[in-house]
């Protein structure tokens, strides 16, 4: 999925809505995040376990800011995924996150 898809399917979802996606996003990413090791081998590559590291703690700090009530851009929060996942050549386990974890906010 692409940024400018992901943005288009937020848009019209709710602040509710929102708040689950980025949750559910949150669970999706740490399933993604085993793609860069083999469980019971070790760490994978640390640049990446770093780089989702970072991804996972901007969107439970997006999830906390949107429970408080506080204005918050799911726009934001794409770019900095989205930057953070190409850097760190992680881009398509990311992606899959986001585009899973719409369509399960939208069930």
């Amino acid at each position: 999925m692409t940024q400018e898809q992901a943005a288009y399917a937020i848009s019209p979802l709710t602040k509710e809505q929102r708040a689950k996606w980025v949750m559910l996003l949150g669970y999706d990413l740490t399933i993604a995040a085993r793609s860069c090791y083999v469980v019971g081998q070790g760490t994978g590559d640390p640049k990446i376990l770093v780089a989702f590291n970072e991804i996972q703690h901007q969107v439970y700090q997006e999830l906390l800011h949107s429970l408080r009530g506080n204005n918050w851009g799911p726009e934001r929060l794409l770019d900095s995924l989205y930057h953070r996942a190409k850097a760190a050549n992680c881009l398509s386990d990311v992606a899959w996150a986001i585009r899973n974890s719409l369509e399960q906010t939208t069930l």
